[in-house]
């Protein structure tokens, strides 16, 4: 039943950000990827949108962008919306919201320490991730997921820190303050 529920609400979470999309791609090549390596910039209505999720909340969650692959260089870029520290966690959450027509897509990362004499509610910014493939089985429950490399400790990791009632401990851990910029 608990396991049932963390993916309801991972499910719920993605779905937020959420369904198909579009993206600019930094990459100067006309080529297909090909297994190459691609630079991709992305807002966050377009990240949100590149995104694909599929679940039966029983067995399995499948969760991937449809544009980029393993390997991949993401460039987020956006207004921060909400900045604060978590003390008990030694991480800033810094939370991106695209507003377009009724729909807002936002989006929280969660970055070591404090950053936030370094950035303030408003300022422009870029994260760069590397995109990771993980696949693993947890009591029965098997995850597909391609998610931020600089966020993925191990599996142990994301099954010790998974809590139901809190969106801070969503399994994955927080990522290094280098990975933010002001945009320039």
């Amino acid at each position: 039943m608990k396991k049932q529920f963390v993916i309801i609400c991972i499910f719920f979470m993605m779905f937020i950000v959420g369904f198909s999309g579009c993206f600019e791609s930094t990459d100067d090549s006309d080529e297909e990827n090909n297994g190459q390596v691609t630079n991709v910039t992305m807002t966050m209505q377009e990240y949100a949108e590149d995104q694909k999720l599929d679940t039966d909340y029983n067995s399995y969650y499948t969760q991937y962008q449809e544009s980029i692959d393993e390997g991949d260089t993401l460039y987020i870029q956006g207004n921060i919306s909400i900045i604060n520290y978590d003390l008990a966690r030694n991480q800033t959450n810094i939370t991106i919201c695209e507003q377009v027509g009724y729909t807002a897509y936002c989006e929280t990362f969660r970055f070591e320490g404090n950053i936030t004499n370094d950035f303030k509610k408003d300022d422009e910014i870029i994260i760069t991730v590397t995109i990771k493939h993980v696949v693993f089985t947890d009591d029965g429950f098997d995850y597909d997921m391609e998610i931020f490399e600089e966020q993925w400790a191990n599996e142990s990791y994301f099954n010790s820190q998974v809590d139901i009632f809190s969106d801070y401990q969503n399994g994955f851990k927080p990522m290094p303050s280098n990975l933010i910029e002001k945009s320039p």
